[in-house]
């Protein structure tokens, strides 16, 4: 089955793909500056989920409503953990 697309504005757009039971869903903001909020895309049950700027996030799960990565997140854990891993000095 093709996906679902939906645009929200110029900087917010998301694909949904549906199987019977589960589902996976891409959401796009390709924005510099402004969160996009998504809210009642195909089978979400009334949730909604805020995509920080110039990310993705993938969403998936039976009503999809578990967001299991967003660059963005993924991107600033990595940048923490590395800055943390430059602060270690041998003793």
């Amino acid at each position: 089955m093709p996906p679902v697309a939906l645009s929200i504005n110029d900087s917010c757009e998301s694909h949904t793909y549906s199987a019977i039971e589960d589902c996976l869903v891409f959401l796009s903001n390709f924005g510099q500056e402004n969160d996009c909020t998504f809210s009642n895309f195909p089978t979400n049950n009334n949730t909604s989920t805020v995509v920080p700027p110039w990310s993705v996030s993938i969403i998936t799960g039976h009503n999809c409503s578990n967001e299991i990565f967003n660059t963005k997140k993924s991107l600033s854990t990595s940048e923490t953990e590395n800055k943390q891993m430059t602060n270690i000095v041998p003793t």
